[in-house]
């Protein structure tokens, strides 16, 4: 299923915090979508329920297909900085998206904002605005 929405670049980035229990995230979100392929890199410092910081990265690799506003996504792998025994069991909820399921698909809504950045929703809740990266 071709469209003009696969054919156009998504390049954006946000920064975010979250908080569950006592960990801690704070991470930049660079995000880049073109021709229903596409990646999530997430870079931060992660302080596990002991005050313990940690740097993170995770780069996942994922697939999309466009139709208007809905892009539905599946995560096709992922690369981190750390083992996963490093990180308290809560690391996965502090995420703005599921990043870690493969061969689950997820619907979100892309919705752009008049300054050309867009609003990521899923089920109507707000999960990020991310802020286009001008092309060079």
């Amino acid at each position: 299923m071709k469209n003009k929405a696969a054919g156009s670049v998504i390049h954006c980035l946000s920064s975010f915090d979250s908080q569950v229990n006592n960990s801690h995230l704070h991470a930049t979100v660079t995000l880049y979508l073109y021709r229903e392929k596409g990646s999530v890199q997430i870079v931060g410092d992660y302080i596990s329920p002991a005050g313990v910081q940690v740097p993170v990265k995770l780069v996942s690799g994922l697939v999309y297909q466009a139709t208007g506003e809905d892009y539905h996504v599946r995560f096709t792998g992922n690369t981190t900085s750390f083992r996963g025994d490093d990180m308290n069991d809560d690391f996965r909820h502090l995420l703005p998206f599921s990043v870690t399921s493969e061969n689950v698909d997820y619907v979100y809504q892309f919705r752009q904002q008049n300054d050309g950045s867009y609003l990521i929703q899923q089920n109507g809740t707000p999960l990020l605005l991310c802020k286009t990266i001008p092309r060079r």
